[in-house]
């Protein structure tokens, strides 16, 4: 009797190492909150310079109409 076996490399899964997939997502969803963050930051800064700076470098005016319509709006 002879009996033959074989096994195959490769297939979907070939040379993943378990949960790669998930720390592979969660880097990804990591790296775009640290990016989010950074922008946030940089917008606070930029908002925070003098209007004539802002004016300069073409950072858009905020009007006192605009920031009230918002407030009014998220409350």
């Amino acid at each position: 009797m002879q009996v033959s076996i074989s096994h195959h490399h490769g297939g979907l899964h070939a040379g993943r190492v378990p949960g790669a997939e998930t720390l592979s997502s969660f880097r990804r969803f990591a790296g775009r909150l640290a990016d989010a963050w950074r922008h946030h930051r940089d917008e606070l800064e930029l908002e925070n310079l003098p209007f004539d700076v802002r004016k300069d470098i073409g950072f858009p005016a905020t009007d006192v109409a605009d920031i009230a319509s918002v407030t009014r709006k998220t409350r």
